[in-house]
């Protein structure tokens, strides 16, 4: 799967883990098909993106730990680890 990177960045490998064996493989898989379109996201999009294409809700607990697990926070949005740098 190719990433979409932000602007004034260079574009370098990266890799993910989307299965895990447990029930948020699917939200992880979600969120990285996501992320092959857009540099960036909001949770709303996620939740949504789940919503329609998997037919589920997502709890809050849930998509906090995808959150953490694969994105950081910066200026309003969620972007994939790794492809932003953060101020110290």
């Amino acid at each position: 799967m190719c990433f979409q990177w932000p602007q004034n960045t260079t574009p370098e490998s990266l890799y993910a883990f989307a299965k895990f064996g447990n029930k948020l493989d699917r939200y992880r898989a979600a969120l990285l098909d996501l992320f092959s379109t857009t540099a960036r996201t909001r949770a709303n999009l996620f939740v949504k993106k789940v919503e329609d294409e998997l037919r589920e809700r997502i709890s809050e607990a849930d998509c906090r730990q995808i959150f953490e697990e694969y994105c950081v926070y910066k200026s309003g949005f969620y972007y994939l680890k790794g492809t932003v740098a953060l101020e110290s």
